[in-house]
């Protein structure tokens, strides 16, 4: 609980500071996500581990505090989904289709307006007791949503296995197949550029040769010297223009094989951070499935245990769960090179100010 706090304290401030964060349109989904954690972990982790300790006299003698303890935490919670996909959704566009759909601000907050409605719309209709309602869970020592058995059942199995997770999962593995292809394709651009650099090096006017007269179309005409020129100086000359000419060549094969070099380097930083992309992603599949698969089996009676152990169990599903808000921080912001050198620089100005 004191992780997903300071973490997602730490990621909300650090963006919120940097300028460069804040414009970057795809880092406002990632602060909304740390925002919609931070939420869980106050309004939900601090009752359910007040509920552990005091077995749930509080909320159960405080019907308005588990009422809103029950809202909020769903709202959160079903906020926290959303969000998740469609972080995967953006990077899938920026990375597979950026030239149809470019980096845009506008897709980003109808983005992040359509989490926060689906997150409120569904706490509200809880609250409003139309299909559920919310009260302790004996199980689980906390305030949440009443469901009939087959309702949650049908309602957790379509949400999560048949649209989150598989979601996740087609969406970065087109996202690896993509990057395996432009991997592929850039070792063969690499190759083919430094043949074409020999190719451009070679075709250079040699000195030997031209002196001995074999290439002798590359020289350039001269004027016809003046009747009182010396042969020796006109010889000179020649000589010179020759070096010149050379010269020049040379720094022009020098001239491409640099913008060959630069661009390859750029190609290859962003290979680099769409690998990392891919990282990001296989880890955020992985905690989300151990995060939240035992705590939705065992709601949707999917996980039988006997009564003397079904309460740590229910409440370790519950806080498994609630890990989910601690990873994502380190997963979307710390993975981050830009995010993390300024989490450094806030580390060492905290220390600098607490050492004067």
């Amino acid at each position: 609980m004191l992780g997903a706090i300071l973490f997602n304290i730490l990621v909300i401030t650090t963006i919120l500071r940097v300028r460069s964060l804040r414009q970057n349109y795809h880092n406002m989904l990632v602060l909304n996500l740390s925002v919609a954690d931070l939420g869980v972990a106050l309004t939900s982790m601090t009752f359910s581990l007040v509920s552990v300790f005091d077995s749930g006299h509080f909320l159960t003698t405080h019907d308005g505090v588990c009422k809103a303890n029950g809202f909020f935490s769903t709202m959160f919670s079903y906020t926290n989904f959303p969000v998740i996909l469609s972080i995967a959704t953006d990077r899938f566009l920026i990375v597979v289709l950026s030239k149809r759909f470019p980096p845009n601000r506008r897709r980003v907050f109808v983005m992040i307006v359509v989490c926060w409605l689906v997150g409120i719309i569904i706490a509200s209709i809880a609250s409003a007791g139309l299909v559920i309602d919310y009260e302790y869970d004996q199980s689980t020592k906390h305030c949440t949503r009443i469901w009939g058995i087959d309702m949650f059942r049908i309602i957790s199995s379509v949400l999560y296995l048949g649209v989150i997770i598989p979601g996740l999962i087609a969406i970065y593995v087109i996202i690896a197949y993509f990057i395996r292809k432009k991997g592929l394709s850039l070792q063969r651009h690499q190759l083919s550029s430094s043949m074409s650099t020999l190719r451009s090096l070679s075709n250079v006017p040699n000195r030997s040769v031209m002196d001995s007269g074999e290439e002798s179309e590359t020289r350039i005409t001269l004027p016809q010297p003046a009747p009182m020129r010396r042969l020796s100086d006109s010889a000179e000359d020649d000589g010179n223009i020759s070096v010149s000419t050379e010269a020049h060549s040379v720094r022009n094969v020098n001239a491409t094989a640099t913008d060959r070099k630069i661009k390859m380097k750029r190609r290859r930083q962003r290979h680099v951070a769409h690998k990392r992309v891919i990282l990001v992603g296989a880890l955020l599949v992985f905690t989300t499935i151990i995060c939240w698969t035992p705590y939705l089996m065992y709601h949707s009676n999917y996980i039988r245990v006997s009564e003397g152990e079904g309460h740590w169990f229910g409440v370790l599903t519950m806080w498994l769960g609630y890990c989910n808000a601690l990873f994502d921080p380190l997963i979307y912001a710390f993975l981050n090179r830009r995010v993390r050198a300024e989490l450094w620089k806030l580390k060492r100005k905290t220390f600098a100010c607490c050492n004067s």
